[in-house]
């Protein structure tokens, strides 16, 4: 059976307080935690505060928020989350208030998602009408051959309660947003847009998601019973356009005022009315944002290593919503985890570079900022092509491993076009080396992102773990981890998790790829994280130590220095004998508030560093 202690839930209410309870009794009997649970108000009708409360089963949370729209719900609830909770959540239920579900509809939905590691969001078979009398309102939905505007499937075909519900998970465009199952990493920043304000904004997200190489499953056994009439011809033109700006070419816009021509005489046929026909017009005609974001300035973020990145791109969006940039971002799997050649990786990588470049133009001031160089500094030469205001992240300017585009004819190609590409490092050290090879190219040091920092709760039981983990590389001090295991032997427990390490004495290590879900687990179980480099540049695992409140150890003449200052104990000297054990007899004893009061203050830094950037 799945397990859904990591599944939260948000119900989306508007006055609706007959059926709203309801709701979040089935989402319990489902097996989702009463305390995972969080009802959005957005009525806006304080007199009924009190009986919605009332209403609400014990433990259950109910915040009240100004009516935004559906998007506005949905994305108050992942900040809930996002804040509150540790670790993430792995799955986000998203329902409406009337939504009614058919047993074991949610867990159906999370092992739809727990089965495809790369499906972001599941929905059932929505089905509407009276007891006895029910239709499908939707198998999923797609786009029309031609004009791509979206349809369900099945829409108004009779139901059968076994109706396709030994079929697996198919493929979608879309799923409808009455009732859906997210995977939480795959939508904490890519959120829904708040400008359709109701109705087509889960269309919008899916779209982009399955740009990004993400899939969007309808799982035919899950079943959630909903009451819709369908949507206000206001906003099904309105929003409508608003769809086609974001995710069609211009040619295929064309097409929106002869769908909705289309669906009005449709509607006089049927209703022999002409009601539809002035909210449709106001639609069709009203002021629509084409930027996403909505906010200046704005960021179009490409990320080429979604599943490598994936840690460091929720940290970098945190901090870019929290200074008040707002970002769009396109990303792809890389061919490790994306199962596909090299080739395709780099088409899909120029892709998402073209698509990022468009949605820059559309922003007044917009930029374009890439997470990584595939190509490295060769890179800079194909971002020039696309004539926006490029940032290009360089985190290792001089890769640990073999890399392609780092030699000196990319570099000399490089600079050719260095007025209009931008280079930015996370280290004054990753600077000067910049500096070195690419000497006429523009560049900027910018604070590494993270998250706002937590503090576990320690386990004071048996040895303290001392934890090195990632991937053996030769610059990785061995000499140190002997002397630390040699002089502090029976007191910790020292432990390396990574592949092609070698064997290092009083160690105990396992040779093994640490996947992205179990890097917070190691961390936060350690008393200690080691950082056992020669040279490096910037270090993420000391970024995430800092996030969780678990203190850290490396070499004094390093980038930590800058992330807890250059005389902390944590540091080492690296040719000093008894340096390294004393720095983590230092960390063991160190209480957390140290690292906490060192990851808010990075924190608070980093936020303004960007705030800075984006206003240049």
């Amino acid at each position: 059976m799945t397990n859904l202690d990591t599944t939260v839930a948000v119900v989306v209410h508007h006055r609706s307080y007959d059926t709203v309870a309801n709701t979040v009794e089935q989402l319990i009997g489902q097996g989702i935690d009463r305390g995972n649970i969080l009802v959005v108000d957005n009525s806006e009708e304080p007199q009924f505060h009190l009986k919605l409360q009332s209403s609400m089963p014990k433990g259950v949370r109910l915040e009240f928020v100004p009516n935004n729209g559906y998007a506005a719900a949905v994305n108050f609830a992942m900040d809930h989350y996002h804040h509150a909770r540790t670790p993430a959540p792995e799955f986000f239920i998203v329902a409406t208030h009337e939504t009614e579900m058919r047993p074991m509809a949610v867990r159906l939905l999370v092992e739809a998602l727990l089965n495809d590691a790369q499906a972001a969001v599941a929905g059932p078979t929505l089905i509407s009408g009276a007891p006895g009398a029910e239709v499908i309102w939707s198998q999923g939905g797609y786009l029309s051959r031609l004009t791509h505007f979206p349809n369900h499937f099945g829409h108004r075909e009779p139901y059968s309660p076994r109706h396709n519900d030994t079929e697996p998970p198919q493929v979608r465009s879309w799923l409808d947003g009455a009732f859906l199952a997210y995977r939480w990493r795959d939508v904490v920043d890519d959120r829904l847009s708040e400008d359709f304000f109701l109705y087509m904004e889960e269309t919008d997200l899916h779209l982009r998601l399955s740009r990004q190489g993400k899939r969007v499953l309808w799982v035919p056994g899950s079943t959630v019973w909903q009451s819709s009439g369908g949507i206000p011809p206001y906003y099904l033109a309105r929003n409508l356009r608003l769809l086609f700006m974001r995710n069609e070419p211009r040619w295929r816009r064309a097409f929106v005022p002869f769908g909705i021509a289309k669906r009005l005489v449709a509607d006089l046929v049927k209703r022999r009315s002409l009601r539809a026909v002035v909210p449709s017009l106001r639609g069709l005609f009203a002021r629509v944002n084409k930027n996403p974001s909505g906010q200046p300035p704005f960021v179009a973020i490409v990320n080429p290593l979604g599943g490598a990145l994936a840690h460091y791109q929720h940290e970098l969006t945190d901090n870019l919503r929290a200074a008040g940039i707002g970002f769009e971002l396109h990303t792809t799997l890389e061919p490790s985890i994306g199962a596909k050649s090299r080739l395709r990786w780099l088409l899909d990588y120029r892709s998402i570079i073209a698509e990022a470049a468009r949605s820059a133009r559309r922003s007044k001031g917009g930029r374009l900022l890439v997470l990584w160089p595939v190509l490295g500094y060769l890179d800079a030469a194909l971002l020039a092509l696309f004539g926006v205001r490029t940032s290009l992240i360089m985190h290792d300017p001089r890769p640990l491993v073999r890399a392609v585009g780092y030699g000196r004819p990319a570099r000399v190609l490089a600079r050719a076009v260095s007025r209009r590409v931008e280079l930015v490092v996370h280290s004054e050290q990753a600077a000067v080396v910049v500096r070195e090879d690419a000497p006429a190219m523009r560049l900027t040091t910018l604070a590494h992102p993270i998250l706002p920092p937590v503090k576990m709760q320690s386990d004071n039981s048996g040895l303290p773990i001392v934890q090195v983990f990632g991937q053996f590389k030769p610059d990785r001090d061995l000499d140190a981890l002997e002397t630390i295991t040699r002089e502090l032997r029976g007191k910790a427990h020292f432990k390396i998790d990574g592949r092609r390490w070698p064997h290092v004495a009083g160690w105990e290590v396992s040779d093994r790829f640490v996947p992205e879900s179990e890097v917070d687990g190691l961390i936060s179980r350690s008393a200690v994280v080691v950082i056992p480099y020669r040279l490096f540049f910037q270090s993420n695992v000391a970024i995430r130590s800092l996030e969780l409140g678990v203190p850290f150890v490396g070499p004094r003449k390093s980038s930590l220095a800058d992330l807890i200052g250059s005389d902390s104990s944590w540091l080492a000297e690296s040719d000093v004998e008894h340096s390294w054990p004393r720095a983590v007899e230092s960390a063991i004893e160190s209480t957390g508030d140290e690292s906490a009061a060192a990851g808010i203050a990075w924190r608070n830094h980093a936020i303004e560093s960007w705030r800075s950037w984006s206003k240049v």
